[in-house]
């Protein structure tokens, strides 16, 4: 993977976040990220942007955040409109996905939106698989703060 970030000039994902951007990209250009990250912080400041840009980077080797493009080696778990919560099924099917060989990226990367919406029980077996991750797994969870967790 090429160490030199190219991104779209129509997103402006990468605006407060140039230094992230700069060790995000060297990180994987050297093949050195780490299995998971929490990504924490006041809402609107583009955490979760900022986390599928990263998945784009690592699936097609451009910064790029818009939500219509389909991505293989890349899922996002959001709250239903009508769930309150994430709860222990949805943390099965990430174990799932991250047990898959990833097809274009060198990770397959799961990202939880609003993390603190994990149930008790979805947290502790999400925490399993962040403590025995596949070798090929990368794990996002944006929150709040990381109190929340």
């Amino acid at each position: 993977m090429s160490t030199s970030a190219r991104f779209s000039t129509a997103d402006n994902v990468f605006l407060g976040h140039e230094e992230q951007l700069k060790d995000f990209t060297r990180l994987a250009g050297e093949g050195a990220l780490g299995h998971a990250y929490l990504f924490f912080g006041d809402e609107g400041v583009g955490k979760f942007r900022f986390a599928r840009a990263l998945a784009h980077f690592l699936e097609r080797g451009t910064w790029h955040a818009e939500a219509n493009t389909p991505l293989s080696d890349a899922l996002f778990v959001e709250c239903a409109e009508e769930e309150a919560s994430v709860g222990i099924d949805t943390v099965r099917a990430i174990r799932k996905f991250l047990s898959s060989t990833p097809f274009h990226s060198p990770r397959r990367t799961v990202v939880v939106r609003d993390a603190e919406l994990l149930t008790w029980e979805a947290e502790s077996a999400l925490l399993k698989i962040v403590e025995e991750p596949p070798t090929h797994a990368l794990i996002i969870m944006v929150a709040r703060s990381p109190e929340t967790l």
